[in-house]
């Protein structure tokens, strides 16, 4: 086993100062804040370190694992394996060379076992920025991130004229998210903007593979989610990236149709205030992961490890129909401060083998069920869908084999439309009704834009809370079998769309509703003609939809559901 550290020169006296030296000091570092980021086999937490009568703030992300696909992907590239830190800071010092805007690395780390890279660490600079563009872009953002329209394509047109310069000096980035692109006005700079790229870890330069470089930047605003942005914000993205490439590459190359996001025009999606870092789990001592904000009320009832999670039996166990014995569903109610709490606790315990392969198929083999399900409630958040907030989990796997896993979720607010619509429906206003119908087609169409497939999308999935009198939020539950990115996107659109379109009550739902859903959702249908009339493809998918919707019906027959 042996280690290597570098030193940016600059920063060495800093680090010794601060007994930043040698491998272990940095893996071993403590943090000075919450976790910016936290996962299974990694983290990035802020450091501060005290210079002269200065405060530096720095950021350490650390690999405690180094994932055996990352190797293998090395090797079968015919590339020496590093890990995931010793890449970005290769990515970072490439960048740097090509004048791209990009945050400034400080040190690098790694330790390595018969060759074969075991664990990392990289510690950067803080970004001078306070708003990431995606800040900039967030529907109903802090008044410090506040646009004009102008303003907002303006910061639009130099995000494309960024992601030009990145294609003609010819970096791929696939991880490209407006989340990881800070940005400031500044007078000084050319278009008015300063940026700062950070996360870098998948950029790979080769300008000699052109076609590789068209599909990752199409979807950077596509990603923006929930912003949406309009087809004239979409050209203005494509007019920087044009302008960016001049005359090195025809415009035909930045293929501007496949800018135009299918959820250019709909209804915009609302959703309640975005939480702080605290609202998410972030790990402890033995794969146990909690909350900081349940902390207080999760210990207070015992319930401060995996063995605890595992073990809990106070609360009100909820059973339905074809619930399979090995998962328990519990309603849990603890008190904090003379205020009861309700969350809801799943657990699986030596599930079957055939739902172990199910497991694998559709995630990854070290992904338990539990963690699947959090996975999705962090996409869901991370793109402006209302969804379930989870306060703790816990995993124990055993060479990719689930033995049992327990996720703890907060009670949603609101009601289930399953119950809420058949007791409702008839008495609403026609201005209520289109604003549920319009807030349930923005939930189907940003999940499906940001290529997330729910598939059991049924009204007993969905709660409403009427914060006003007019405007609902909808809230997705229940995401243990989501899916992300699959090959047949298609089919899993049509299932969910079906899946609404069976669970609403037939004789009370009309077909005007119906089809008004469908066009608040299918708003990329003019788009897609390519000589087909609107109507001609809003037929076809009603045709999918009712045809997927038979089958359901047949299957609950089947079954003896009403």
């Amino acid at each position: 086993m042996g280690t290597r550290v570098i030193i940016e020169p600059e920063y060495q006296d800093v680090l010794r100062r601060a007994g930043l030296v040698e491998y272990d000091d940095f893996m071993r570092r403590s943090s000075d804040g919450p976790p910016a980021s936290s996962h299974r086999d990694r983290e990035t937490v802020p450091i501060r370190i005290q210079h002269g009568e200065e405060s530096l703030l720095f950021f350490l992300k650390r690999t405690f694992r180094v994932p055996i696909k990352h190797v293998w992907k090395d090797l079968a590239a015919r590339r020496f394996p590093h890990s995931q830190p010793w890449r970005e800071w290769e990515a970072i010092g490439a960048l740097q060379l090509a004048r791209i805007p990009v945050m400034r690395r400080v040190a690098v780390g790694e330790r390595r076992l018969r060759g074969l890279p075991e664990a990392g660490f990289l510690l950067v600079a803080a970004a001078g920025g306070v708003n990431t563009v995606a800040d900039w872009l967030r529907p109903g953002g802090p008044g410090r991130a506040a646009l004009s329209v102008r303003a907002r394509h303006h910061l639009i047109r130099e995000l494309g004229r960024l992601q030009g310069r990145m294609r003609q000096a010819g970096f791929l980035w696939p991880d490209a998210h407006p989340r990881h692109i800070y940005a400031e006005p500044d007078d000084t700079e050319l278009g008015g903007w300063r940026f700062c790229v950070i996360d870098v870890e998948r950029v790979m330069h080769a300008p000699g593979n052109r076609s590789r470089f068209v599909a990752p930047l199409p979807k950077l605003l596509q990603r923006a989610l929930p912003f949406e942005p309009t087809r004239i914000e979409q050209l203005a993205f494509v007019s920087g990236l044009d302008a960016a490439l001049k005359v090195a590459y025809p415009p035909a190359w930045t293929e501007p149709e496949s800018l135009l996001a299918p959820h250019s025009h709909g209804v915009p999606l609302r959703a309640p205030e975005v939480h702080d870092r605290s609202a998410f789990p972030t790990r402890r001592a033995d794969g146990f992961w909690m909350a900081e904000r349940d902390a207080a009320v999760l210990r207070a009832a015992g319930i401060d490890s995996s063995t605890a999670l595992y073990r809990y039996a106070d609360g009100h166990p909820l059973t339905k129909q074809g619930l399979d014995p090995h998962r328990l569903r519990m309603r849990v109610q603890l008190t904090n401060g003379g205020e009861d709490q309700v969350y809801f606790l799943k657990r699986v315990t030596n599930p079957p083998l055939r739902e172990q392969i199910n497991r694998v198929i559709d995630g990854a083999v070290g992904d338990s069920s539990a963690w699947r399900e959090w996975h999705f409630i962090r996409r869901l958040t991370e793109i402006g869908v209302p969804t379930m907030r989870a306060a703790a989990l816990a995993a124990d796997m055993q060479h990719g084999w689930e033995r049992r896993s327990a996720l703890l979720t907060a009670e949603v607010p609101g009601e289930s439309l399953e119950r809420w619509v058949p007791r409702e429906w008839p008495r609403l206003t026609l201005e209520r009704r289109r604003a549920l119908l319009g807030q349930v087609a923005a939930v189907a169409r940003v999940m499906h834009t940001a290529r997330l497939f729910h598939r059991d999308f049924y009204l007993a999935h969905l709660f409403v809370d009427w914060e006003s009198e007019i405007q609902p939020i909808i809230y997705v539950i229940d995401l243990a079998r989501m899916l992300e990115r699959p090959r047949r996107s298609w089919r899993w659109q049509i299932k969910d769309l079906a899946a609404l379109h069976h669970s609403a009550p037939r004789g009370m739902v009309s077909r005007t509703d119906r089809v008004r859903f469908l066009r608040m959702y299918a708003q990329w249908i003019d788009r897609a003609a390519r000589g087909r009339t609107r109507h001609a493809l809003l037929a076809e998918l009603v045709r999918a939809i009712e045809a997927r919707a038979e089958r359901m019906r047949r299957h609950d027959r089947r079954r003896g559901r009403a």
